[in-house]
């Protein structure tokens, strides 16, 4: 009997511990013609009951769907469900949200919603549009996204192809995947200038960069498409867009390193005090609509007298982010001072173009006094050792010049920083035993569950009586969502028809889809008796 309480009250302690919940956001910025979505992830955690602060009173929820996963790995049983929920926003502002279960709640994410324009469909509801507008201006340098899509109201367009790709002439172009792994494009559902929904597709991302100055040439698409009862292709010519490449100002500040945009600055020091011989590191992120693809030093050999300096690129990526380019490039810079006392790191500025204000400005980082005491230290540093010290005849290592000429025996400086691997590598062989117990006793959990035969299974009659139960139209619809999802793997809200289609549905099934939709659109009633006797049929 005690063995069998330890076993369980080990097992409750391994189920809390490991427990975790995790909310995501596709877009943290939308505007109030968007939608976006979140998802809430439970990792070995109960989920019975949850709530989402900040969520019903600031956001309309279009639709809600789940998915799950278990597995067992080596001993070690793992359990994931996920909700995810297709949000509108209610109105402009910054709404904060968490997720809350039984026994943990998630990390908090911010959401800051814009006044958003709603999009003027015409051409028989489908309209097709490109980022750069024709005679938009551009400097030398800068980066420029250029994004095109396809925006219909139409839920029977069955294929989005596009025979040909755009010409960008002289200007580099890095193509951004804009299509999951099964093919399908990115997309949206926002609010058109009448009030009705449409779809949003992202067909293609690039990020370009002139490489001259001048005027350019830019030629869009050729886009095609079918709907599902005509299979006859309706082209979107491509356009022809005029762009003007402006060069910088000929009188170029000292050290600039083609760094064109507008970029924010983001920066910490490790430490005020160190000891002679140790290094104070200066972790610096630029980002920002801003290139840095050319910036690779911020200090050089400017301050070479008073310290050795060491540059590293920690990290570097750019994406197409709310329809703007973004930049990012962080640095580790690693001081070693050649004197001891109070010491003064002079102020650090990375001069760049400003686009916006179009003129050269500089990024200031403040100067920085330390503290540096007598004494050598032997530290190591993650990738090579730095012997900052003069060896003499004998075989022993002097001060640098300017400092004490005391004889200092057989001492190397070198960079204080440790890797975050290293510490994790730590604290996993101090605790890896104790998690390796807790994962034995899940697993003889689970063989006890699985030996008493316990099966989860969602029970699409309980669906179909949820439909029959349904007070309105809006909830009927809701739970018509939730049982095709369930039954064809569609999600009405989300997907095409031919993504019915192709999941084996019949006709009859296809034809109800696409009247339920029509009426949704339209604000019609629905007829609920006829789509009740149809999917029954499914059922039996």
């Amino acid at each position: 009997m005690k063995k069998l309480l330890c076993i369980i009250l080990l097992t409750f302690i391994s189920i809390v511990s490991l427990g975790e919940i995790i909310l995501e956001s596709d877009d943290l910025s939308p505007t109030t013609s968007d939608t976006f979505q979140i998802r809430v992830i439970f990792n070995n955690e109960d989920e019975e009951k949850y709530t989402i602060d900040g969520l019903e009173e600031n956001f309309d929820i279009l639709s809600r769907g789940s998915s799950s996963n278990y597995s067992i790995i080596n001993g070690k049983t793992n359990s994931q469900k996920a909700y995810t929920y297709l949000l509108f926003p209610k109105k402009v502002g910054t709404f904060k949200l968490q997720a809350k279960g039984k026994n943990n709640k998630s990390n908090e994410i911010t959401i800051k919603i814009a006044q958003g324009k709603p999009a003027t469909i015409s051409n028989g509801g489908t309209e097709t549009s490109v980022s750069i507008k024709d005679g938009q201006e551009f400097y030398f340098g800068e980066k420029i996204p250029y994004i095109e899509k396809l925006t219909t109201t139409k839920k029977e367009l069955s294929t989005i192809n596009a025979p040909t790709l755009p010409n960008f002439g002289d200007l580099s172009a890095k193509l951004i995947p804009t299509q999951s792994a099964n093919g399908e494009f990115k997309a949206r559902q926002i609010k058109t200038s009448n009030g009705a929904m449409a779809i949003e597709f992202t067909l293609l991302q690039y990020i370009l960069e002139p490489t001259s100055s001048g005027e350019k040439t830019i030629t869009s698409s050729n886009i095609e498409t079918t709907e599902v009862y005509d299979s006859r292709r309706k082209p979107y010519p491509s356009k022809n867009l005029k762009i003007t490449v402006l060069p910088l100002p000929a009188e170029k500040p000292t050290n600039f390193q083609n760094v064109v945009g507008k970029v924010n600055l983001d920066y910490r020091w490790n430490k005020d005090k160190i000891n002679y011989g140790e290094s104070v590191v200066l972790t610096l992120k630029l980002a920002g609509k801003v290139n840095l693809d050319y910036l690779d030093n911020i200090i050089g050999d400017r301050f070479s007298n008073e310290f050795n300096v060491f540059e590293s690129i920690k990290s570097s990526k750019e994406d197409i982010q709310n329809e703007q380019y973004y930049g990012e490039k962080e640095f580790e810079i690693a001081f070693i001072p050649k004197n001891i006392g109070d010491v003064i790191i002079p102020e650090i500025n990375i001069p760049y173009f400003n686009i916006e204000t179009k003129k050269f400005e500089d990024i200031i980082i403040k100067s920085k006094k330390i503290i540096v005491e007598q004494g050598t230290s032997q530290i190591s540093e993650p990738q090579s050792s730095i012997n900052t010290n003069q060896v003499n005849s004998s075989g022993n290592t002097v001060a640098p010049s300017g400092q004490n000429n005391s004889i200092i025996v057989n001492k190397e400086i070198e960079i204080n920083t440790i890797p975050e691997s290293m510490i994790k590598r730590k604290i996993y062989n101090k605790y890896g035993n104790i998690f390796l117990i807790l994962c034995v006793v899940q697993t003889l959990l689970i063989i006890y569950l699985i030996r008493g035969n316990v099966k989860i299974k969602r029970n699409k009659n309980s669906l179909f009586k949820n439909l029959k139960s349904a007070k309105d139209d809006k909830e009927f619809y809701e739970f018509y969502c939730e049982f095709m999802k369930e039954k064809f793997n569609y999600a009405p809200k989300v997907h095409l028809e031919d993504r019915l289609i192709k999941s084996g549905a019949s006709e009859s099934i296809v034809q109800l889809n696409n009247e339920i939709e029509e009426c949704i659109y339209s604000s019609k009633p629905l007829n609920r008796t006829k789509i009740l006797k149809t999917l029954k049929k499914e059922i039996n």
